[in-house]
């Protein structure tokens, strides 16, 4: 027994509490003792005391903890290239971190984009020319770009003007739909000289799928003005 990691002594006796009661931990927990685990044993070894004092006991934690770290580090790097393609964002001289879009413009590829640092999440995206990423302090702008080979959608809200009629609702949809755009949801109101006000957020895939709904939409029977919010 390796009297120098309590930690993994500790751990053994864990392992076959939950061996015999068929106890199943949550990978959390797993991941964190495994962890404590490599480090006491790696302090251990610093001070010249773990060969001598390591047994057959101690020995089962380390290869314990080479069999589990093999599979934290595979579900880790599987979770961070998922995140990356997902955002289709690229950060200058960052590999893995937490990407998300400002809801105040949201932006979509072909968009110019800025990045922002922020604190507890990460980079978040704005477009270059939003209102609020401006008043940011430069100190904290990173360089970001979409990447080349992206198939996600991302949400963006329109504003549809119309003269109120029976199934102008209906045809938006179906103008919306044959566009390959789906509508995320749809808020409508309906003002006092009768004219409807559309409040619409779609998926798109960017700013060129963006502007042919836009352009389909402006020929939708009585439509006024078709516009993209947050600009």
């Amino acid at each position: 027994m390796d009297y120098l990691a309590p930690m993994s002594n500790n751990l053994g006796f864990c392992l076959a509490v939950e061996k015999l009661m068929g106890i199943e931990v949550p990978d959390k927990v797993k991941w964190a003792r495994v962890c404590l685990a490599e480090l006491t044993r790696i302090n251990s070894h610093l001070v010249w005391l773990g060969t001598h004092a390591l047994d057959l006991g101690a020995m089962s934690m380390v290869l314990y903890t080479f069999r589990e770290r093999e599979s934290i580090i595979d579900r880790l790097i599987g979770k961070v290239k998922k995140k990356t393609d997902k955002t289709g964002i690229l950060v200058k001289g960052v590999d893995d971190i937490l990407i998300r879009f400002g809801k105040c413009c949201q932006p979509v590829p072909g968009d110019p984009i800025i990045g922002y640092i922020t604190r507890g999440y990460g980079v978040t995206v704005h477009r270059a020319n939003c209102v609020n990423a401006l008043k940011m302090s430069p100190e904290r702008q990173i360089e970001v770009e979409w990447t080349e080979e992206n198939k996600e959608t991302y949400p963006v809200r329109i504003l549809v003007t119309s003269h109120d009629r029976v199934g102008l609702l209906a045809d938006i949809a179906t103008t919306i739909s044959k566009g390959d755009a789906n509508i995320v949801s749809v808020n409508t109101r309906t003002q006092e000289n009768q004219m409807v006000e559309s409040y619409i957020t779609l998926a798109v895939s960017g700013t060129a799928h963006l502007n042919r709904v836009l352009s389909a939409l402006r020929k939708v029977h009585l439509v006024q003005d078709v516009r993209r919010l947050n600009v």
